[in-house]
């Protein structure tokens, strides 16, 4: 089973998600190579088989207990944004890559209550905070 076919918990699938888009946009580039110039095709050589080898590694160490889950998701993202920067010096991408662009409209809740499990909570968030009773700092 491939790092983009297993599930993994909310936030860690919606960064291995964003992830598996960028390498997809990665094949897509790597297809039209011809268009870039000789230092974007060597900054894409390999480098979808870089992002699925990094991903695996933190997945890895996350499954054995090594990297607690918050941690493995500013791992992935953390290391997503180095590749964007990287895609939009070299490949011309843009701030915003296309895989950044998804269609948010089916994740609004319809009712105030409906998607209050899918909150971030984690400690120093807003909505832990709120829960405590703590002031936002």
């Amino acid at each position: 089973m491939g790092i983009f076919d297993a599930q993994y918990p909310f936030q860690l699938q919606q960064a291995i998600d964003h992830a598996e888009r960028f390498v997809a946009l990665l094949s897509s580039a790597n297809a039209q190579a011809q268009a870039f110039n000789e230092v974007g095709r060597a900054w894409l050589t390999g480098r979808t088989e870089e992002v699925e080898t990094v991903l695996d590694a933190l997945v890895a160490d996350w499954q054995r207990g090594q990297l607690p889950e918050r941690a493995a998701v500013v791992a992935v993202s953390s290391y997503l944004g180095a590749m964007h920067a990287g895609a939009a010096r070299y490949l011309g991408m843009g701030p915003e890559a296309p895989c950044c662009r998804i269609d948010v409209a089916n994740t609004i809740p319809l009712t105030p209550y409906e998607d209050a499990g899918a909150a971030d909570t984690l400690p120093g968030s807003p909505a832990a905070l709120a829960d405590s009773g703590r002031p936002e700092r």
